[in-house]
């Protein structure tokens, strides 16, 4: 885009914040436009204890908080995301999920659905 005003944008998105999935992501274009990279991509990360809590079965999928980078990553729309990886493991753990490649839409909906627990804005059936 000759002329372009803006070479990058931030936007915050994650399985808790998700609205960027509806308000921004529809209307980046493919080509042409500002690269887009994410911030506080792991928010909505709930812990095992707190899944514990909310009484989720060991046997359901845990989201790790490398998952989390994935889901955020899984947006075509999404062009890297801000992280601070701490070590080594945490490099590891990030390239194992982004080698799973993209969540399919039942997976998305999962993660934010365990958001929504973790923020008590959910609860489990039954």
């Amino acid at each position: 885009m000759e002329g372009a005003l803006v070479d990058l944008c931030f936007v915050r998105y994650n399985a808790e914040h998700d609205g960027a999935a509806r308000d921004v992501f529809p209307f980046a274009a493919a080509g042409g436009r500002p690269l887009l990279y994410c911030f506080k991509s792991t928010g909505g990360y709930v812990p095992d204890a707190a899944l514990d809590a909310a009484r989720l079965p060991r046997e359901k999928w845990r989201p790790a908080v490398a998952d989390h980078y994935r889901f955020v990553l899984s947006r075509a729309a999404v062009d890297g995301v801000l992280c601070t990886l701490a070590s080594n493991a945490e490099v590891d753990a990030l390239c194992s999920a982004l080698d799973e490649g993209p969540m399919t839409e039942e997976e998305e909906q999962y993660v934010v659905g365990l958001a929504h627990l973790g923020a008590g804005r959910a609860r489990l059936g039954g």
